[in-house]
């Protein structure tokens, strides 16, 4: 039965009027259960109140401590409470046999939830956040360009896990068309667990790597305190692991340098050794840095003797030699640098012998795991 104190005021005025003043309680009310740390709204209805209202907490039929003051007013009222905070910025322990007082100010006029209700404990993540029974935290993620394009995600389930339906978006950054992929995960409790979804390729992704924002359940559809940790910036490349490319080759040729693509020929006219440069730009296009990596020139020329008669012509000359190299390159993720490489090159056979292959060969050779041999060695021809 509800324990509402109702205080009858008689004043003798004109033929006599009664006001009657009352306060119910509303929630909390009995059998909930709060966070603390949450916000909940305290609420009770009024009638023929003139004063402001105290609101306290108690336990087990003692008062606690004050929780706050609310201005005067009738009807419904409501006071915002961050569960178990005091007005002096104490805390209430976790515990059950809570219930919360709502008196007139200056007046025997209150009320008493009718049952009690259970503080439960909260626990406080990164930044003081506080985390939830239901939190689930992005831990890590990456873009994988393998098997049509794949997101892979690190999750870890605070607490008490989670199990169901779990909704990914991602997106890449400034002004990147918005992606929406969706699985069903079970994570036991402080527990992670890596996902792989198929995910399209943005068409913004390049080499050399873009801000990627990935947003666990963007729809709050599962219910958490601490939605700071659903979301992750990251740069991503074509690769997780490093991926060595040659961006671009140029070499240098009457004193200018000209761009060379795979397989070209170049005219050195008729010199019969050029000294020159060779210019290379390399880039790592993967998600993890170059150490130790390695750039190289070689030349294979091959030339015959003339034969005029017909007969089987014999070698003249034959090498298969490194003309020049850059070693200990080391590029972090996206980065890319210039290097130049003097280099002494045979053009022309002598007069006695035919030429019969002059092939320059440019590698960017990436450590002793290698690279994903992506674009990473040149081959044109002299002439």
């Amino acid at each position: 039965m509800k324990r509402t104190i109702a205080v009858m005021f008689i004043l003798l005025v004109g033929s006599g009027l009664v006001f009657s003043q009352t306060i119910r309680v509303i929630q909390p009310n009995g059998g909930e259960q709060l966070q603390k740390g949450t916000s909940y709204v305290i609420q009770w209805e009024a009638t023929g109140t003139t004063n402001r209202f105290k609101i306290t907490l108690w336990k087990d039929g003692r008062k606690v401590g004050p929780v706050g003051m609310k201005s005067a007013g009738n009807g419904m009222r409501n006071f915002p409470w961050t569960v178990g905070d005091f007005e002096d910025g104490t805390k209430a322990d976790a515990g059950t046999g809570y219930t919360i007082k709502v008196r007139e100010e200056d007046r025997p006029v209150s009320d008493v939830s009718d049952g009690t209700f259970e503080i439960t404990s909260g626990l406080l993540g990164h930044f003081g956040t506080l985390i939830s029974v239901k939190d689930l935290e992005l831990k890590s993620v990456y873009y994988t360009w393998a098997m049509g394009g794949r997101i892979v995600a690190r999750i870890k389930a605070n607490l008490n896990g989670y199990k169901g339906d779990l909704a990914i978006k991602y997106k890449v950054l400034p002004g990147g068309r918005e992606h929406t992929v969706t699985t069903s995960v079970d994570i036991a409790r402080n527990a992670e667990k890596t996902i792989s979804l198929m995910a399209k390729t943005p068409a913004e992704m390049g080499c050399t790597g873009v801000p990627l924002q990935v947003t666990l359940d963007p729809a709050n559809a599962i219910s958490e305190t601490n939605e700071e940790n659903n979301v992750l910036f990251k740069s991503v490349y074509a690769h997780s692991e490093h991926d060595g490319k040659l961006e671009y080759v140029k070499i240098k040729v009457g004193g200018a340098y000209v761009d060379v693509a795979d397989g070209a020929e170049i005219n050195f006219g008729n010199l019969e050794i050029a000294n020159t440069d060779i210019m290379v730009r390399v880039l790592n296009c993967g998600g993890t840095r170059i150490e130790n990596a390695e750039l190289t020139v070689k030349q294979n020329y091959q030339s015959a003797m003339r034969d005029p008669e017909g007969f089987t012509p014999q070698r003249c000359r034959s090498f298969n030699d490194l003309m020049g190299s850059k070693a200990n390159i080391a590029l972090s993720p996206g980065i890319a640098r210039t290097y130049t490489i003097p280099l002494r090159l045979a053009v022309k056979a002598p007069s006695r012998c035919r030429r019969t292959l002059n092939e320059v060969t440019v590698e960017f050779k990436c450590g002793e795991s290698g690279p994903l041999n992506r674009n990473n060695i040149l081959k044109f021809k002299i002439k």
